[in-house]
């Protein structure tokens, strides 16, 4: 069984941050298209599908608000 892979976003100042194993990318337009952004970025390879996980408050810290699941398919043709 595969690990669970997930994406966090945090709003700053209108601008998305999406992170993920040290990798991060930004968009304006909001969380899911952040989170899209970084995936294309870290699997460019793959076809990527995005599932709302929900708000994660696990790490205040670093104020993620906004969770993704991703679901790797098949490559891209």
């Amino acid at each position: 069984m595969n690990t669970p892979i997930f994406i966090r976003v945090r709003d700053a100042n209108n601008t998305y941050a999406a992170t993920h194993g040290g990798m991060r990318a930004t968009c304006t337009q909001g969380p899911r298209q952040a989170a899209q952004r970084l995936a294309e970025k870290l699997w460019p390879d793959r076809n990527v599908q995005l599932t709302d996980a929900g708000t994660d408050n696990s790490d205040n810290a670093k104020g993620a608000q906004h969770c993704f699941r991703v679901n790797l398919e098949g490559g891209k043709s």
